[in-house]
């Protein structure tokens, strides 16, 4: 199989979060769409450089100079890697944080049913 265009992947990525998100009222989702294509950027990002580092590894030899023997150092995908991954990390809570404020506004406010309910709590008396 085939793999997608990079491009392809992030529309899909960005219509998941989406999905995700459709909790969030409109005018909300306009403001944080800058972290949802960052996210869905990143996460394919962090897809295809962990492909590559399974593929190549986390390290490789390295030496300074012809008189000294070579090391280990970490591959640079590998520090970008992890960067990118703290990134999204940082990103998703953001949004995460966002949705659960929401998620809990919307549980206190008074749907009415409470007040519906007490008068027959009041009748049983």
């Amino acid at each position: 199989m085939s793999k997608l265009k990079k491009t392809t992947r992030i529309k899909r990525e960005k219509e998941r979060l989406l999905d995700i998100y459709a909790e969030l009222p409109e005018e909300t989702l306009a403001i944080f769409q800058g972290q949802i294509d960052q996210a869905s950027f990143l996460k394919i990002e962090l897809e295809d450089l962990r492909d590559d580092l399974e593929k190549n590894g986390w390290v490789e030899p390295f030496q300074n100079s012809p008189s000294l023997p070579a090391y280990e150092r970490d591959r640079p995908l590998a520090k970008q890697y992890m960067k990118l991954a703290s990134e999204y990390r940082n990103t998703i809570k953001l949004l995460d944080d966002k949705l659960a404020k929401q998620n809990t506004q919307s549980l206190a406010q008074d749907d009415g049913f409470d007040s519906f309910a007490s008068v027959f709590d009041e009748s049983d008396s």
